[in-house]
Order: structure tokens, then C-alpha cells, then sequence
């Protein structure tokens, strides 16, 4: 190898481990997890979530990542409790973690393909309306979201926008946290 290249990367090192990190006392940091993904998110909601905003929840497919991650920015966005369920059905921990925050609607992220139409039968039994978002996934959930902090002004200046290559995960997930934020903060 190049010598040059390697005191290059011996002082990068060095400095990496030498630099000073901020660290934050106050951080808390603790584990949720479930046995598989789908008791996950029930577990994150019954630690974060004592009541669901507006009675709403959003439900996506714990198989599509697609979906899954436009369903995260949408209820992180929104401050609602979220799901990944399979395609067929409700799983019974949702339905019990759904009646326990007073949830009466929901949006569930993608086509029948992805959720099937037991899905949504399963939770119309159970007296929750229901909205799907499915064909024009980005563009439905972005006017939601708007509307709900914006109601009647104007989307005004493209100069907030971002685009996103939502076929490509890292992409869409590492977006996620700020675009969130970033929509319940912006000011016209």
C-alpha cells in the first residue's frame, strides 16, 4: 500500500478515537422488542402511547418496506400509534392495544395485495372506521399531513421540498425522522 495512504488513515483513526463526543447525561436509551416485529410495535405503543391523537392509529404491512416506512413518517408526523400487522387479518394484540387507546379510525398503508381485505373487515367489526391509502401512497399521505397542521393555507414555496427515491430503502428510511419533524414544524 501507498504510505501515503496509510498515515492518512492512522491519523483519521486517531483522530477519530481522540476527538471529543458530546454525550448527553440525560439520554435515556432502553430496549423494546417482541418476539418477532409485529409484538415489537405493539410494545413500542403500550411504553410510548397513552392515548391515540384524534382516536386515529395507522396500520402497514410488517412485510413491505415501502409501505412500512411511508406508515412510520405518517404516524410519527401525526403523533399516533402505529402497527405492522401480517397480510391476512388483525393479530388479537393489535385489536386488544387498539381498544385499550381509543382508537376509532385508521389508515392502513398499501393495496390488498399487501393487506388483504380481512384487514379491513376485521377492524369495521370492531366499529373503527377505516381509510386505505394505497395507489398514490406519497402523495396521499403528504396532503394529509399538511392538512392537518395547515388546514386552508396555501402548500405555498417548492423550496421546502425534498425528493425522496422511495424505491430505494435507505433512502426513504434515513428520511424519515426529519421529514417528520420537519412537517410539524414548518411555518409559512
Amino acid at each position: 500500500m501507498n504510505k501515503k495512504f496509510i498515515k492518512s488513515l492512522t491519523l483519521s483513526m486517531a483522530l477519530l478515537f481522540t476527538s471529543s463526543i458530546s454525550v448527553f447525561a440525560d439520554m435515556n436509551v432502553s430496549r423494546i422488542s417482541g418476539y418477532d416485529r409485529y409484538e415489537t410495535s405493539v410494545n413500542a405503543n403500550k411504553k410510548y402511547m397513552n392515548k391515540a391523537n384524534g382516536n386515529l392509529a395507522v396500520i402497514a404491512s410488517g412485510n413491505d418496506f415501502k409501505t412500512a416506512l411511508y406508515g412510520g413518517q405518517f404516524s410519527s408526523a401525526l403523533n399516533v400509534p402505529y402497527f405492522v400487522n401480517p397480510k391476512h387479518g388483525i393479530r388479537t394484540d393489535i385489536l386488544n392495544e387498539l381498544k385499550r387507546l381509543k382508537v376509532n379510525r385508521i389508515y392502513i398503508m398499501g393495496d390488498y395485495n399487501i393487506l388483504d381485505k380481512s384487514v379491513d373487515n376485521t377492524l369495521k367489526s370492531k366499529g373503527i372506521k377505516v381509510e386505505r391509502l394505497d395507489e398514490e401512497i406519497d402523495y396521499d399521505v403528504d396532503n394529509i399531513i399538511f392538512n392537518t397542521f395547515h388546514y386552508g393555507e396555501n402548500k405555498g414555496d417548492i423550496g421546502m421540498g425534498a425528493f425522496i427515491n422511495d424505491e430505494k430503502f435507505p433512502d426513504l428510511l434515513s428520511v424519515i425522522p426529519l421529514s417528520s419533524s420537519l412537517t410539524r414544524n414548518v411555518e409559512n
